[in-house]
């Protein structure tokens, strides 16, 4: 067997959102550069996902020089511009319960993804001063995160989705899973296992398995729900103990670092 590489890079600037594949990326402390720096909220703050908004899927961001360019079905195109909307407004951002701070991206900007998910909603980005630490049970650790559910980077093995594949019976999109960095070359779910891990001279750290939900099952080309696997056969085999469901595995980066695609790990 080769060495493991990485096969993509991908990032989600707006949480929820579709995800922008890259050949090259700076990692830092909220991970690769530019995921999930944005966020939509509802009129209290809370964040909106998938799991409620499936048509949230198909709002592409594409980087231009002056900011993120947005796409969706039915809209004109919107310029997230980053000169204007840099530091905006204080607003309280609220992900699975835990308050941040968010700097509000203005009206026209709200009423632009309001009018497509058809709900009132805001976007938000960082505030300028946003800190927030990975909680892990009732421990806070010292490693930060963005808008992520979880620890900064989310990891995923190709080797292991063909496992899922064949014992599904069926071909199921790598994009369901909404990874930063795909991996190929290893035995299927050798990532359990990992503790530290090697790419190339740079080295990350495993945070946790992931636990999985409805989005999986989501078309992330289309927005639509596409019946209940891969969660039937990922609960068939997947399941923790505490009855959640895995598939990839949480990392965090050690120090900052740049990555690139088909670089080998270990």
């Amino acid at each position: 067997m080769i060495d493991p590489v990485i096969s993509q890079l991908v990032i989600y600037p707006i949480k929820g959102c579709a995800g922008i594949y890259l050949d090259r990326s700076t990692i830092g402390m909220y991970g690769l550069k530019g995921d999930r720096d944005f966020v939509i909220v509802d009129q209290s703050g809370k964040f909106l996902t998938q799991r409620q908004f499936p048509s949230m899927a198909c709002i592409q961001p594409n980087e231009t020089e002056s900011g993120l360019l947005l796409y969706a079905p039915g809209m004109e195109p919107l310029l997230l511009n980053k000169d204007m909307i840099h530091y905006g407004s204080d607003i309280s951002v609220s992900v699975w319960g835990e308050s941040l701070q968010g700097s509000d991206c203005g009206d026209t900007i709200a009423d632009w993804f309001s009018t497509y998910v058809q709900y009132p909603c805001r976007l938000a980005r960082r505030g300028k001063d946003f800190t927030r630490y990975v909680q892990s049970g009732n421990i806070m650790r010292d490693i930060q995160t963005s808008f992520s559910d979880s620890y900064p980077i989310l990891l995923v093995s190709e080797d292991s989705l063909f496992e899922l594949e064949k014992r599904a019976g069926m071909a199921i999109p790598i994009d369901r899973f909404r990874a930063n960095i795909i991996i190929r070359g290893m035995q299927p779910f050798a990532e359990d296992n990992w503790e530290d891990i090697m790419l190339s001279s740079y080295q990350f750290k495993k945070g946790k398995p992931c636990s999985r939900c409805i989005v999986t099952t989501i078309d992330q080309s289309t927005g639509i729900r596409m019946g209940d696997e891969p969660l039937k056969t990922l609960n068939s085999f997947r399941k923790d103990p505490k009855g959640k469901v895995l598939f990839g595995v949480y990392i965090y980066p050690v120090s900052d670092q740049e990555i690139t695609i088909s670089r080998s790990f270990f």
